[in-house]
């Protein structure tokens, strides 16, 4: 591999969810799904699915994009941004207020730590996955296990 792709596969784990993705399809996660904007684009190719917002702005306008930004900064209306939208699966950054929320409610749980994000399923639903947790985020778990 050259120097150049391996400079280009290290951004892409470092700054995209690679694992996350992986998880979803190996694990067939189906359903509305809710995702910053910045990973939309990225699981659209990876994984073929509709996404709630990618990079292209301009197409969602700014009330989507607003709405999204509120609910993930854990603004008061959170909850009715959720229950509105509906998602079977969020992808959520692993320091957003809204991944916080939604599992301390018990809306939904985690079922997946990478990285940067973290794959959420409702709460009753799949009750077959346990969560998995990737390579050197152990603080994470112990975070959630508090």
């Amino acid at each position: 591999m050259s120097p150049a792709d391996r400079a280009a596969r290290n951004y892409v784990n470092q700054n995209f969810p690679q694992q996350e993705a992986q998880f979803m399809k190996e694990n067939a996660l189906v359903g509305r799904l809710l995702n910053p904007p910045e990973a939309g684009g990225f699981l659209i190719r990876q994984t073929g699915r509709k996404v709630a917002l990618d990079t292209r702005l301009d197409l969602y306008g700014d009330k989507t994009l607003f709405e999204y930004l509120l609910a993930s900064k854990g603004a008061t209306n959170w909850k009715t941004y959720l229950q509105r939208l509906d998602p079977e699966i969020i992808l959520a950054s692993n320091h957003s207020a809204l991944r916080q929320l939604a599992t301390e409610s018990a809306l939904y749980r985690i079922v997946y730590i990478g990285p940067r994000y973290s794959v959420m399923v409702k709460g009753s639903s799949r009750p077959d996955l346990e969560t998995v947790v990737a390579t050197n985020n152990e603080d994470l778990l112990e975070q959630l296990q508090k």
